[in-house]
C-alpha cells in the first residue's frame, strides 16, 4: 500500500547523492566561471583607466607646451598675467583670514 521497500530507499538515497554532486560540481564551475569573467571586465576596465589616463596626460602637456610658448613669444604680457593672478589669489586669500 505504498510502502517503500528498504532496497527503493537505499536507491533514492544514492540518487539524491548523485544529484547533489553534480549540483556541487556545477556550482563550483559556475564559479570559475564568474571569476573568469571577472577578471576579465577588470583587465578591460584598468585598460580602459590606462587608456584615459594616458590621454589626459597628453593634453595637459600639450597644454603646457602651448602656454610656455606663449610665454616665450610674450614674456612681459606672461609676467602681468601672472602678477594679476597672484594679486587676486592674495586679495582672496587675506578675506579669508
Amino acid at each position: 500500500m505504498g510502502t517503500k521497500s528498504a532496497v527503493d530507499n537505499k536507491t533514492s538515497a544514492a540518487d539524491l547523492k548523485d544529484q547533489a554532486g553534480t549540483v556541487a560540481g556545477d556550482l563550483v564551475e559556475l564559479g570559475r566561471l564568474a571569476r573568469d569573467v571577472l577578471a576579465e571586465r577588470a583587465d578591460e576596465l584598468k585598460q580602459g583607466a590606462l587608456n584615459t589616463a594616458g590621454n589626459a596626460r597628453e593634453k595637459v602637456d600639450d597644454a603646457s607646451e602651448a602656454l610656455a610658448e606663449r610665454v616665450r613669444d610674450r614674456p612681459l604680457r606672461g609676467l602681468a598675467i601672472a602678477a594679476g593672478v597672484g594679486t587676486l589669489l592674495g586679495i582672496l586669500w587675506s578675506r579669508r583670514s
